[in-house]
């Protein structure tokens, strides 16, 4: 039996409770993840596609610009990357306004909701991502690289998954079909604000990435001037060691960070959540 969660003043509660645990919550937004439209995971696939697409088959010149690394081991983790990049990462709010407006009225609750969100993500991309890694390994005899290559895409969604919920924390929207969005294409600002807040996570949630992979990047990149441009096993190797050390702080960090900027927001957030009116 659920009970309603403590509303901001003026604004009406809404019937729901948060997940009692951690993995309960887990397997709750992974029913709703695959619950019709089953959206998060068509956008992950789809991603994943369209930079499988890139990389197989666009002219060199095109696919540096595209890609800042090369060779078979860099494919998972740009994989990764572009599988990330998307409204699923950011819009953790907005997407799921019952289940925020619950998490929202209790701290603990929420920090849980956040790791559910993340956790969710993670199952869906990264196993298969570390599969990927680990068959090229194999195929290249490159073992000690490709083990490492495992752990960081294993790893590094947390890091990312934890500063990108920031843009959805600070700037949520409610889902509407296109339909509704033409029928109140007369407001404007609203209109606007959700155009910029689709397009968004293309840029911000691979400046994340950039970011948590900054430090690994710059210790390897004598290795990525070599004539080929590949990254060889030792440069993947400490790169990956590197990367998952960012990764982990940066989760911490993340979701910490996250957890105060509901808090301080929380009046505004529930206000806006609970009126999916505003688009």
């Amino acid at each position: 039996m659920t009970r309603p969660t403590t509303a901001a003043p003026g604004v009406p509660a809404v019937a729901a409770s948060p997940a009692a645990s951690l993995g309960r919550a887990v397997v709750a937004e992974l029913r709703r993840a695959f619950r019709r439209p089953a959206e998060t995971p068509l956008i992950l696939a789809a991603n994943g596609a369209v930079m499988c697409i890139g990389w197989f088959y666009l002219p060199d010149s095109l696919r540096d610009w595209f890609f800042s690394i090369h060779g078979p081991l860099a494919f998972p983790i740009v994989l990764e990357s572009w599988m990330i990049s998307d409204v699923p990462a950011t819009n953790v709010l907005g997407g799921d306004a019952k289940n925020a407006l619950a998490a929202l009225a209790d701290p603990r609750a929420f920090q849980r909701y956040l790791y559910a969100k993340s956790l969710a993500i993670w199952l869906l991309v990264a196993p298969l991502c570390a599969v990927i890694a680990f068959a090229i390994g194999q195929h290249q005899h490159h073992h000690v690289a490709s083990a490492a290559i495992c752990v960081l895409v294993l790893i590094m969604p947390f890091g990312v998954l934890g500063i990108s919920a920031w843009l959805g924390i600070l700037f949520p929207y409610h889902p509407r079909s296109l339909r509704w969005r033409w029928d109140h294409r007369h407001d404007r600002r609203s209109l606007v604000r959700w155009v910029v807040l689709v397009i968004a996570p293309y840029s911000f949630v691979p400046a994340v990435v950039g970011l948590v992979l900054l430090p690994s990047i710059l210790l390897t990149k004598r290795g990525s001037q070599s004539p080929t441009r590949l990254l060889t096993q030792g440069d993947l190797t400490l790169a990956a060691a590197i990367a998952v050390l960012a990764s982990v702080v940066a989760f911490v960090i993340g979701h910490h960070i996250g957890a105060r900027l509901a808090d301080r927001h929380r009046a505004s957030l529930v206000s806006y959540l609970a009126d999916p009116e505003r688009g």
